[in-house]
């Protein structure tokens, strides 16, 4: 079957401790039955399952602003916003571990913001646990760490397998429980499988401050690397024509469950936004980080942080680009490598839920709206039938 979270493959987490307690999940699922996922996933996939609530805030997207911005620009965290980054930290594996002055480079690039999503994690993990390390050595012993991590099981279809991690600051943000999982479609090579390495998912929710009577921003966030020979061209097995589906079944799952209403599908996408394909003619989708370049040559377009601007009202307008750490370090770009050929992207949130705005369109909007995922759902169901 395509495009459903395969029960065979879903185990209870393994994990390990960092400095005493900090988890890292290995291998993630939710604790969902085959039948319930099957059910609610053809429903959506077949326009059963609604998003009327979804639907009814459906306006006018304002522009998005976006620029360049340096480490020193963004600022201290502030407890009205948070700070969401994605970063492909290129070959994350044992051998740039053992580069004391890069991991030391990376932890700082990575300690400016509440949650990072991290692609091209390799060599089980190793460069993940030292970078929780060097983020966590002021904690005192038998303390909390601050940050935390969850990192899926590695993934792709050939020996050279990648895993996705997550990073977030304990102490503003909290993963909720039993939120992560890895989507998965047909069994590598089969000819149900269509994306080379499938999404990993987690929900999160800002820690309210005492006596904080808003309710806290809430959100989910999906994870991932698209393999950059699998995006070109507009064909069936393009896969930004994949994720468009990926991303309302997900949608449509966790708002079933949770009434969950916020969605960003960050990482290395491998395209620019004219060639976001299906994924990017999704009514309201928007990449945060617009046409900035992403890798520490600045010749292209890469890495994209995407919400759907109609219902996720938190993020702040102005407040969404590109890091350029290059000229922070003062390094060149061929020093930059050394770190990633990758710059981080980011974007700052509400801490506080904002409910989409009320109706202001005709029925006719909504009504096309709802044509539009029948369409996708359609041909995701044909998928499914294959």
């Amino acid at each position: 079957m395509g495009l459903l979270f395969n029960k065979k493959r879903r185990r209870r987490s393994k994990s390990r401790s960092l400095l005493g307690s900090l988890p890292l999940v290995r291998w993630i699922g939710p604790g969902l039955t085959g039948g319930g996922i099957l059910a609610t996933m053809l429903g959506a996939f077949t326009g059963q399952i609604d998003l009327p609530s979804l639907d009814k805030y459906r306006g006018e997207s304002p522009p998005i602003e976006m620029r360049p911005i340096s480490l020193r620009q963004l600022g201290e965290k502030s407890a009205e916003t948070i700070r969401v980054a994605t970063f492909n930290i290129q070959v994350f594996a044992e051998a740039k571990s053992n580069n004391r002055t890069v991991m030391q480079q990376i932890a700082g690039i990575v300690a400016n913001f509440d949650v990072v999503a991290i692609q091209e994690v390799k060599s089980k993990g190793v460069a993940l646990d030292r970078l929780m390390e060097i983020l966590n050595q002021d904690v005192p012993r038998g303390g909390r760490p601050h940050y935390q991590a969850v990192m899926s099981q590695p993934l792709g279809r050939t020996n050279q397998k990648e895993h996705y991690a997550f990073v977030w600051d304990d102490r503003r943000i909290a993963l909720v429980p039993d939120s992560q999982y890895v989507v998965q479609d047909g069994e590598p090579n089969s000819e149900s499988d269509f994306l080379h390495r499938e999404p990993m998912v987690a929900s999160f929710q800002v820690r309210p401050a005492p006596n904080q009577t808003r309710p806290p921003f809430r959100f989910t966030m999906i994870n991932m690397h698209t393999d950059p020979d699998e995006v070109r061209g507009d064909s069936r097995t393009n896969e930004m024509n994949v994720l468009d589906d990926v991303f309302n079944n997900i949608r449509s799952w966790e708002y079933s469950q949770h009434g969950e209403d916020d969605y960003m599908l960050v990482g290395d996408l491998n395209v620019d936004v004219p060639n976001l394909g299906e994924m990017g003619q999704i009514p309201g989708i928007a990449s945060l980080a617009g046409g900035l370049t992403t890798n520490t040559a600045r010749s292209k377009t890469y890495d994209h942080i995407l919400i759907d601007r109609y219902t996720t009202q938190e993020f702040i307008p102005g407040r969404a680009g590109v890091v350029d750490f290059v000229n922070d370090l003062g390094i060149t770009s061929e020093q930059a490598k050394a770190i990633s050929d990758h710059l981080p992207v980011f974007a700052e949130f509400s801490a506080f839920e904002i409910p989409p705005p009320s109706p202001d369109q005709s029925t006719t909007n909504v009504a096309s709206r709802g044509a539009a995922e029948t369409s996708g759902g359609n041909r995701a169901a044909n998928r499914l039938r294959r």
